[in-house]
């Protein structure tokens, strides 16, 4: 028997995949195949056809237990089950036979569109670009032409097209055997944890369809409040919120230049001081109106299936760390509610779609609304939701990676409870006073907080003042504090750095200087862990300089292998960077002599975050040490995760660093829960893992 079968297929729906998801598609009756191009090993691709039967070879390879190969094999494990088998008569593959390239291109770093991952790898062999175009044709209904049922559904019938179909599906399994060639299989554990995500995504999450409904009637309510606003505030430049042209145009006549009024954008600029009362009023109203959550409801509603479930919300390795990355209508991103809300109660009020009661006991709808999105996954009758939040997880492995064996303790005294919590213990760090002198409610501990999270990656001044504005800190309130905690000398570094860098950030000098002192007292707190940085930095470069060999840096270790740069995690596992190279970066300060300095660093290519295209990356110490922490903070999730499954929870979602499943009510329990998730793997011997866990019946935090 053959040892593997790669497959596609090429199908047509009147309902439109990209505004669902495979399930739904799938779900639809107008939904059906034009065709299946297979091949075995290395074979050049058959083509199999509606009307005839299931190719032997191919009944024979599934029934025998065969591994069955696909790009994004979780659209063509659907397909077999809700086409082939029903309407074709095929076998249908148990899940463990499945091998997913997609998965096995983003585990090396590359893209996950068959159309960039090719050209990335510099293959031959590439998709069809005119023959994409066709397949986006054929796989919709053409128009009815003269003389037919103008409300009938008709699919295309060119010859010549449809023999360009066929071509184009033989072409996709010869691009997808060729960068098979090219990427590494998933080690066992990585396999296992893959068949967990696929069935986590067939169980999917039970949507309140009720919530939703009322919610859109406070959304468009409030939306014309906004943009009545917008137009008063504008003197009528910006006519509504999601007139973007008219608002950029609006800002640049008030003297603040930019390109975007996205959501980091706005971020960015709602942090200055120096922005007239206008535009900063404009920049708000377009900030609540344009809340991409209050958005997620229609999502939530167009993806939900008959049985109330919406399901395929992961994509398994979707971050080139690991972590999952959220597909559909973006679990992953849901907004945090604002402290103090009460989730039951909101839910309740919303539920009367009555906009101006929300407004008047909530503060702004859209704000109410984006808090209660979490709400609206729900538990169906008869069960319950039960969820574990690992506890500062990434700040945990910033120590332990770092080597900052004091960070270490005071976590562990912590879980013990026989310490004070950690953000009190950064604040004392930074402050240099003794943790006793500070409260919970002291502005001390907040800065401490803003502090562990933003700094652990070699961020500066500005990542902090995000951090601080994201938890709504106003932190030139601790100027005057900072000023006595701190030395001359980081005074001095500090007013040197604002001539240079702070001047032109637009932030007001008291909130910059705050920030860059609580940077300079936090790397001198955490010097183990700056020192990583560099360390990370130095191993990876030796390593591209000198391929095969193995270089460590602490508990990881670095190795260029081919085409791409490993590191391996403490678990074993490795994440990839694709192509690096080494080459002279400019420092930003001159020699002696006034001459321009440089020194080495890395370049290596990846999917641009932003433009989600395939580039020319930057490589740092501070990114190569974030890299490492999320992805060895995945790797503890995940054994949790398999842990909790085999109990007898089933999983529905993983957002970030927590973890959701459904149980019977009555079946298990929150402490067990826990338990599962904490549970320290052993190659992570030192490090203090811990997880709160809650149920109810729906999902909140």
């Amino acid at each position: 028997m053959s040892k593997e079968l790669s497959i596609d297929f090429e199908t047509k729906s009147a309902c439109e995949l990209t505004r669902v998801n495979s399930y739904v598609y799938f779900d639809d009756p107008s939904t059906d195949v034009w065709c299946a191009a297979y091949a075995f090993d290395d074979e050049e691709p058959e083509l199999w056809l509606p009307g005839q039967p299931c190719p032997p070879r191919v009944a024979k390879h599934i029934r025998a237990g065969g591994v069955v190969r696909a790009w994004n094999a979780a659209f063509e494990r659907l397909c077999i089950q809700a086409i082939m088998r029903p309407r074709y008569g095929w076998p249908v593959p148990k899940l463990e036979q499945y091998r997913c390239v997609m998965t096995q291109a983003y585990a090396m770093g590359l893209p996950g569109k068959l159309e960039q991952a090719a050209p990335a790898l510099k293959l031959d062999v590439t998709k069809d670009d005119v023959g994409k175009r066709i397949m986006l044709q054929l796989s919709k209904p053409r128009k009815p032409r003269k003389g037919e049922d103008p409300n009938g559904l008709y699919w295309w019938d060119d010859p010549e097209k449809i023999a360009r179909l066929y071509e184009y599906c033989r072409q996709d399994v010869r691009t997808e055997q060729a960068i098979g060639k090219r990427v590494l299989p998933l080690k066992p554990s990585e396999l296992e944890c893959w068949f967990m995500d696929q069935r986590m995504n067939d169980t999917g999450t039970f949507i309140d369809d009720d919530l939703c409904r009322q919610a859109q009637k406070v959304v468009a309510a409030t939306q014309l409040t906004l943009d009545d606003e917008m137009r008063r505030v504008t003197d009528m430049h910006v006519r509504g919120v999601s007139n973007v042209g008219e608002l950029t145009a609006f800002l640049r006549k008030n003297g603040v230049e930019t390109e975007s009024v996205a959501k980091d954008e706005l971020a960015e600029l709602l942090v200055r001081d120096d922005l007239p009362s206008a535009v900063h009023r404009a920049l708000e109203i377009r900030q609540e109106g344009a809340k991409t959550s209050v958005a997620k409801i229609a999502k939530l509603l167009g993806c939900r299936q008959a049985d109330g479930r919406m399901r395929g919300n992961l994509q398994y390795h979707g971050a080139s760390t690991g972590r999952w990355a959220a597909r559909g209508a973006q679990l992953q991103n849901l907004p945090r509610p604002t402290p103090g809300v009460d989730m039951d109660e909101l839910v309740a009020d919303l539920r009367r779609g009555d906009a101006g009661m929300i407004d008047m006991v909530y503060g702004p709808p859209m704000t109410a609304v984006s808090d209660a999105i979490r709400g609206m996954i729900a538990a169906p009758p008869g069960r319950k939701i039960i969820a574990a939040d690992f506890s500062q997880i990434e700040a945990r492995v910033v120590d332990w990676l770092g080597g900052q064996e004091d960070g270490l303790e005071a976590f562990r005294l912590y879980d013990r409870k026989e310490g004070p919590d950690v953000y009190l213990v950064t604040a004392a760090g930074i402050y240099n006073v003794p943790v006793n002198s500070i409260s919970k409610e002291d502005i001390r501990r907040q800065l401490g907080k803003v502090g562990r999270l933003s700094m652990g990656f070699e961020g500066g001044a500005m990542a902090l003042l995000k951090m601080a504005k994201n938890y709504q800190m106003d932190i030139s309130t601790a100027y005057d504090s900072m000023q006595q905690a701190s030395s001359e000398e980081s005074i001095e570094r500090a007013q040197s750095a604002w001539k240079t860098r702070g001047v032109k950030s637009g932030v007001a000098k008291r909130s910059w200087l705050t920030a860059e002192l609580v940077k300079i007292a936090w790397r001198k707190k955490n010097n183990n862990t700056v020192a990583m940085w560099k360390r990370c930095m130095e191993a990876a470069i030796e390593a591209v300089r000198c391929p095969g060999t193995i270089v460590s840096a602490g508990r990881l270790k670095y190795r260029k292998s081919g085409s791409w740069l490993f590191c391996q995690l403490p678990g074993k596992r490795t994440i990839a960077y694709a192509f690096p190279k080494i080459v002279q970066k400019e420092l930003p300060w001159k020699g002696q002599g006034g001459e321009t300095l440089f020194q080495d660093g890395l370049i290596f290519f990846g999917v641009d975050s932003f433009t989600k295209k395939w580039s020319e990356q930057d490589l740092y110490g501070g990114l190569l040490f974030q890299n490492a922490v999320q992805a060895t903070a995945r790797d503890i999730m995940a054994e949790g995760m398999i842990r909790v499954e085999q109990a007898g929870y089933d999983m529905i979602i993983t957002i970030h660093d927590e973890v959701v499943a459904e149980a019977d009510i009555g079946f298990g329990s929150p402490a067990e829960f826990a338990a599962l998730m904490a549970e320290s793997p052993t190659w992570a011997d030192g490090l203090p893992i811990a997880a709160d866990a809650w149920e109810g019946p729906r999902y909140r935090k």
